[in-house]
């Protein structure tokens, strides 16, 4: 596989960029937190349905049937 000189130049630089990078990393005693929150909006319908679900699972578990196979 042949290079140019310009491509492996490129490629070193590159690299010791990231290991600098890193290096700095290691020294570093400031930890980062990163935190991801999403944000979900539900339709009115969509949240009816979601209340129906857990009404209905609610009756259910208190049903005598349930409670027999529980034991």
């Amino acid at each position: 596989m042949d290079l140019s000189v310009s491509v492996v130049n490129q490629i070193l630089r590159v690299y010791q960029t990231q290991e600098r990078i890193g290096d700095l990393n290691r020294l570093s005693p400031t930890k980062t937190v990163q935190i991801q929150q999403d944000r979900v909006s539900l339709s009115s319908k969509a949240f009816q349905l979601l209340q129906e679900s857990e009404s209905g699972s609610q009756a259910e578990s208190d049903s005598p049937e349930s409670n027999m196979s529980e034991s």
